[in-house]
């Protein structure tokens, strides 16, 4: 579901730049970061699960979503500066993740216009952030167990507008046709 939406994301900021800046920049870098965020931060809480104090993993073999980050980080040299960084990670996160989200479903309800207007991006923007503040108030999810699905729904109208906007041929309605070749430098995405 997200794969339409990240892959609009990515050719609107990839274009006018080279193949390799390109894959450098939305394969190489990510994938890179991700292993050694996961390499460094879960090895450091299976080490402290098998030989250290241990405390992450419950009895019943439960992991507590919602502070083993920061029983983890609470081990390590300058914890109280790693757990800021972790909050400030998130936070970056959420809000580069909800920002893309606006621009593209934004970007989308135009009819393709590379420059939304401001209110619609802000629109979105608000939408979102009401359907998930709403599923958090109402108990539809638990916490950060239900992030993803605060996502998920939140984003449901990405589709249902898609669909209804133009017929849903694309912008303008037309259909492509399945033979054609892509230009590179066009005005589309």
């Amino acid at each position: 579901s997200w794969a339409p939406f990240v892959g609009v994301f990515i050719a609107r900021i990839s274009r006018g730049r080279t193949v390799r800046e390109f894959v450098t920049g939305v394969l190489l870098v990510p994938t890179f970061v991700t292993f050694l965020w996961f390499s460094v931060l879960g090895g450091s809480a299976i080490y402290r699960e098998m030989f250290g104090e241990g405390g992450l993993v419950d009895d019943e073999g439960v992991v507590s979503t919602d502070s083993a980050l920061f029983q983890m980080l609470a081990g390590l040299p300058a914890s109280g500066l790693l757990s800021v960084l972790a909050m400030v990670l998130v936070v970056v996160f959420f809000v580069t993740s909800s920002d893309s989200g606006s621009f593209v479903v934004a970007m989308l309800s135009s009819g393709g216009d590379p420059h939304p207007p401001v209110w619609n991006r802000i629109f979105w923007a608000v939408l979102e952030g009401l359907i998930a503040a709403a599923l958090l108030v109402a108990g539809a999810v638990g916490g950060g167990d239900g992030l993803g699905a605060v996502g998920a729904v939140g984003n449901t109208h990405d589709g249902a507008g898609v669909a209804f906007e133009d017929g849903g041929g694309g912008a303008g309605g037309e259909v492509p046709d399945p033979g054609c070749t892509v230009e590179a430098g066009g005005d589309g995405v």
